[in-house]
C-alpha cells in the first residue's frame, strides 16, 4: 500500500476495529500484525494526526472466554489450507469428545466464536464453540470445502465479511 493511502481517521478506524477484536479471536494475531503494517504506510502528517486522535479513544478489554492460542492457530491453518482438523471438544455437559472435522465457517455471535464444520463422527454439520475446543491439530487429510449454503441458514443479521 503506498504511503498516504489511508487518512488518519481511516487508520484509527482500523486500530479501533483491531483493539475491539475479542481476545481469542481466530486470525487475531495476523490482524494485529496487519494493523502494524498499515500504520507503517502512513505518511508523517497522517501518522501524527492518527496518534493525536488515538489518545482520545479508549478501549476496555473484553472478558470473553478464549481458546488456547495453539487451538486458534490450528483452526486458522485448517480453514485456510483445507486440511481436516482433529479436535478434543468439551460438550456443554463437560464430557470430552474427540472429533475430526472439516471447517466451513467461523461465526461470531452471542459474544463468542463458533467453528461451523462437517463432523466426520456425526456425518453432519455441527456448531462448535471455539472456547470449548481443548486441543486441535491439523491432519494430513485435505478436504473439499462444502458450499456455505450447506451449513444451513445463517442466524438473523449474520453476514460474511465484506471484501
Amino acid at each position: 500500500m503506498p504511503p498516504g493511502a489511508l487518512s488518519a481517521a481511516q487508520a484509527v478506524a482500523v486500530a479501533v476495529s483491531l483493539a475491539t477484536l475479542p481476545d481469542g479471536s481466530p486470525f487475531g494475531v495476523d490482524a494485529r500484525a496487519a494493523g502494524a503494517k498499515l500504520r507503517q504506510t502512513l505518511g508523517p502528517i497522517a501518522r501524527s494526526r492518527a496518534e493525536v486522535l488515538s489518545e482520545r479513544i479508549w478501549v476496555l478489554p473484553s472478558n470473553s472466554d478464549t481458546a488456547p492460542a495453539a487451538v486458534l492457530r490450528a483452526i486458522e491453518r485448517s480453514i485456510t489450507e483445507t486440511t481436516a482438523l482433529s479436535i478434543v471438544y468439551r460438550r456443554s455437559d463437560g464430557a470430552l469428545t474427540e472429533r475430526v472435522v472439516e471447517p466451513g465457517i467461523l461465526a461470531w455471535g452471542s459474544r463468542r466464536w463458533y467453528l461451523v464444520a462437517h463432523c466426520r463422527v456425526r456425518a453432519d454439520i455441527r456448531w462448535f464453540r471455539v472456547d470449548r475446543i481443548e486441543a486441535a491439530h491439523c491432519t494430513t487429510d485435505s478436504y473439499r470445502p462444502r458450499a456455505v449454503t450447506d451449513v444451513g441458514e445463517p442466524p438473523d443479521g449474520a453476514a460474511p465479511l465484506p471484501t
